[in-house]
């Protein structure tokens, strides 16, 4: 809640929704009275500016993936810290139907309402009717598990498309599955709507501009351009937000439409963008500035947004870097069309109503394209480089394999080095040819999810039938903290890779705690645990019912792999009074984080279990 507001470690709280705060006791009196949802001022000073306070605006909440508010106090004849519900049951913070911003009320279905209605709400002349405003969106993963979210009209052979109650968002492209959105509403001198979405961890800020205008031109973002793609030299706007929130544009020229993002594994296994050809221009906008690019009517062609990579600086040494690319919109469309014409897969609840979300068939195998005179002196014959040049004149390209994801269907069939020639017959050049042959075998269903696959092997040209996956989109839905450490089922970013272990791969260390028993005894991050007392744990049921046998200060003997395949084994002791076994699964019912203690200790010291 305080760091979603901005505030930083080691502040001390003054004064907080108006009152004075001189102690915990305070605090805590205060945020009893107040509700989830209310807006609050907070007042606090830091250690090396003590003389000045800063003021916040802190949101009220209550994330159903922290445990309630406790107090701590220390027993002297036990030594031991006793924790006691800071705010008693019956006082427990409840959602709000207004919330308090300063003086003023403002009720919260003004921000976050149900699907249309809300332009209905704001227009009730015209719900198509495009809200004038800029729409600013920011995330905050306060969890790092994955370190790493219309009507159709035609018009002289250009399609174009007015998305409605779609979120478009894009700090550093990220794939996460632990977020929670707040929004605000700001308001400048022409009233426009400005929505403020805050929701990602470095605090990248990711916009998408409606109604901005340049001179003599209103932008409409939500109508939107598919054809024709960009070519190079094409002359684009780029419309987004400066820092002082006010709509900003530029005119640009294209330098490369189809450039293919190459970003390497960094230190710690966390999301990176593979397999995407992005945007570049001939200005350099600075690695922070994102919006969208427009044509000169107004219609957005690319989503320009921020990219997150890690620089290495000889053998120890690294550092994150951030650079900011043009997504095209039809990559964005293709998976918003199946949303919004009703898919196959789960249901997840978005603004409040359950849609099914689309199950997207993938090749989970990292490509990256090779010049076609560079191929030749693999061995490529001549047939087939005309036969690519005649496909794609402008890329001159071939895709080749750098590696299959752990676990996938083509892992055992796909080999690095491996040149794709060809799917069903059909030469293939760049991502996109990938992507739509995984498509249209959903139309098909006696090809039983395998692609026909023409490749070239070490001067050979070989056909395989190769398997793909599909997935949901929902990433990580649980989790569970044994002794302070983070397991769960490795997240792609992992299976990237290309390894998991043989005897289990189903709990994996993403995070530890500091001062917690395997902080203690180096059960750190980045490895399976496949062993727990010498009874396998291949999966985190599995997991769950082993660790549940163990009592209070146990030494339990781990067996873990690492990342590089090295195992270990090694000892440590359970804590159940400070460091109790929780879980946390996503509901996508009610698209909320629910926490449930499985293992812990009551204030007699009697274990609980779930």
């Amino acid at each position: 809640m305080l760091f979603r507001a901005g505030v930083p470690r080691h502040a001390i709280i003054k004064k907080f929704a108006g009152e004075e705060i001189s102690r915990v006791e305070d605090l805590v009196s205060v945020l009893s009275k107040l509700s989830r949802g209310t807006r609050v001022p907070l007042e606090y000073i830091s250690y090396t500016d003590r003389h000045r306070r800063k003021s916040v605006l802190v949101t009220v909440d209550h994330h159903e993936w922290y445990a309630p508010p406790q107090i701590y106090v220390r027993n002297d004849t036990t030594g031991l810290w006793i924790a006691k519900p800071a705010i008693q049951p019956h006082l427990r913070m409840e959602s709000s139907p207004m919330t308090n911003v300063g003086e003023g009320y403002m009720n919260p279905t003004d921000v976050l309402s149900d699907d249309s209605s809300h332009l209905r709400h704001m227009h009730p002349v015209n719900n198509l009717e495009i809200i004038d405003g800029v729409v600013s969106m920011e995330t905050n993963f306060e969890h790092g598990s994955e370190e790493a979210r219309s009507q159709d009209r035609s018009d002289a052979g250009t399609k174009k498309r007015r998305v409605e109650d779609d979120r478009l968002t894009d700090g550093n492209v990220a794939d996460s599955s632990f977020h929670e959105t707040q929004e605000t509403i700001l308001e400048d001198a022409t009233a426009m709507q400005t929505a403020n979405i805050r929701d990602y961890q470095g605090g990248t800020v990711a916009v998408v501009a409606a109604n901005a205008s340049f001179p003599e031109r209103i932008i409409e973002p939500t109508l939107v351009m598919f054809e024709p793609a960009l070519r190079r030299g094409d002359s684009v706007y780029l419309v987004g937000l400066s820092r002082s929130l006010q709509a900003t544009s530029r005119k640009s020229i294209v330098t490369n439409p189809c450039a293919a993002l190459n970003i390497g594994s960094a230190d710690s296994p966390r999301y990176r963008a593979t397999n995407m050809e992005v945007i570049e221009l001939d200005t350099d906008f600075g690695s922070t500035f994102s919006g969208v690019l427009t044509d000169e009517h107004g219609r957005v062609q690319a989503i320009w947004g921020s990219f997150s990579t890690q620089l290495k600086f000889g053998c120890s040494s690294s550092e994150d870097h951030q650079f900011v690319r043009g997504i095209p919109i039809y990559t964005i469309s293709q998976v918003l069309d199946k949303i919004l014409s009703g898919a196959n897969g789960p249901p997840l609840l978005i603004n409040g109503v359950k849609r099914p979300m689309p199950l997207v068939r993938i090749l989970e195998v990292e490509l990256y394209p090779t010049l076609l005179s560079k191929a030749r002196s693999f061995g490529l014959s001549d047939e087939w480089v005309q036969d690519l040049v005649k496909k794609d004149p402008i890329r001159r390209q071939v895709l080749r394999v750098k590696g299959c994801l752990a676990g996938s269907k083509a892992e055992n069939l796909l080999e690095q080095g491996d040149m794709v020639l060809a799917i069903n017959k059909q030469p293939i050049t760049c991502f996109y040819d990938i992507e739509n042959a995984c498509q249209e075998l959903d139309k098909n269903n006696s090809t039983d999810g395998k692609l026909n696959m023409t490749i070239f092997r070490q001067g050979h040209e070989i056909d395989l039938l190769v398997g793909t996956d599909v997935r949901d989109g929902n990433g990580t839905t649980r989790i569970i903290n044994w002794c302070g450490c983070i397991v769960q089922d490795p997240h792609p970013a992992v299976r990237a890779l290309g390894f998991l272990p043989e005897e289990g791969h189903g709990v994996y260390v993403a995070r530890w705690c500091h001062g917690s028993p395997v902080h203690r005894y180096g059960l750190y991050a980045l490895q399976w645990i496949v062993e727990v007392n010498g009874k396998l744990t291949p999966d985190l049921d599995t997991f769950v019912n082993v660790t549940k046998e163990l009592e209070h200060e146990e030494f339990v003997r781990v067996r873990t792999v690492h990342l590089n395949g090295k195992p270990r084994v090694l000892t440590l002791k359970q804590n159940l009074h400070y460091w109790p076994t929780w879980e946390l699964r996503f509901d996508p019912n009610t698209a909320m984080w629910r926490r449930v203690t499985i293992k812990a200790l009551n204030s007699n010291n009697n274990i609980e279990l779930k």
